[in-house]
């Protein structure tokens, strides 16, 4: 967001600000809050309530949980904090997890699925593509499990990493 700042692009920010707001979902404001290195900074208010409301769809036991985490108090360990630079969130979360502290595994496990997750769908698009230069009209017949397997040469062939299913 600091692009729009530059004065060239001033003149799209009501563009830019509508495709954000279409773009981001209260999954993405959620796993943003449970970034410890984040911790929700650059949320709006609207959007914090967003996510918060998304956690108690989830497991609203969880909601005093993520005050705690917020607030880094017990039974978050105010060591951990210190080293969010140096770690990955997801790290992160899976040492709190192992962690002998009281914060719940369910807690732990909501946050690292979020954080796992790709922020988009070009992931998932450019699978459907590579099946689709795989299973053309000429190989109509192939299976998915064989397709799976050629999809996964076709990719490390190219160089990406492995497909996991």
């Amino acid at each position: 967001m600091k692009l729009i700042q530059l004065d060239e692009l001033k003149s799209h920010l009501g563009k830019i600000q509508k495709r954000f707001k279409q773009a981001t979902i209260p999954t993405h404001f959620l796993a943003n809050m449970i970034n410890p290195k984040y911790m929700a900074q650059r949320l709006s208010c609207e959007q914090q309530e967003e996510a918060r409301c998304l956690l108690i769809q989830l497991n609203a036991s969880l909601l005093p949980q993520l005050y705690q985490f917020q607030a880094k108090e017990a039974p978050f360990p105010a060591s951990i904090f210190e080293c969010t630079d140096a770690l990955d969130p997801v790290t992160w979360w899976k040492a709190i997890k192992k962690s002998k502290n009281l914060v719940a595994d369910e807690f732990c496990d909501i946050a690292i699925n979020l954080l796992i997750l790709p922020s988009s769908s070009a992931s998932i698009e450019r699978i459907f593509s590579n099946f689709g230069l795989i299973q053309t009209e000429l190989r109509t017949r192939l299976g998915i499990d064989k397709a799976s397997k050629l999809v996964a040469c076709y990719r490390e062939l190219r160089g990406c990493q492995e497909l996991k299913w």
